[in-house]
């Protein structure tokens, strides 16, 4: 989608679009490792200072529904899955188009369901429907095949086949 937005406004014809994001070997071993985590809590909004995550807007529906969230707080990548992994339901309101939204895409791995709204690219995606394990194999896949259309001298740090 975002490829398309591109293209549609700047009138560009060279765009390509991958379909999807690198993640490391190490935030993939991370993710795995938190998929089967017990959900502790019903509800849960991401914490964050960055006016496009959109954090007003899901205390705002919170209230609004009467519900009491538990707000995940900004924190390195491991301990943030492992909040992340205890929520059933993730509540989350882009507050302008984000081509990807990693968050989301990591949120699903996780096996938490979503409330949001249309402006995320990730969801214009064939696999985005897929949830837990399943669409964490379809991201080491999509991991492959965007790691070896992209050049490696611009990739830094990503092998092709994620530790186990």
């Amino acid at each position: 989608m975002h490829a398309e937005i591109l293209q549609k406004n700047l009138f560009l014809n060279n765009v390509t679009s991958f379909g999807g994001n690198i993640w490391t070997d190490e935030q993939l071993l991370v993710l795995k490792k938190h998929m089967e985590t017990p959900k502790d809590y019903e509800w849960a909004v991401l914490e964050s200072r960055n006016k496009n995550k959109g954090m007003p807007a899901a205390l705002e529906f919170c209230r609004q529904n009467k519900i009491e969230p538990r707000v995940i707080l900004e924190q390195p990548f491991e301990s943030f899955v492992a909040e992340l992994a205890r929520t059933k339901t993730l509540i989350f309101f882009p507050q302008w188009f984000e081509s990807y939204s990693r968050l989301a895409v990591e949120a699903k791995i996780l096996g938490c369901k979503l409330i949001t709204n249309a402006l995320l690219g990730a969801a214009s995606e064939d696999y985005f429907s897929q949830s837990g394990p399943e669409l964490f194999t379809t991201i080491k896949k999509n991991n492959k095949t965007l790691f070896k259309q992209s050049s490696k001298e611009h990739i830094e740090g990503v092998n092709t086949e994620p530790k186990e």
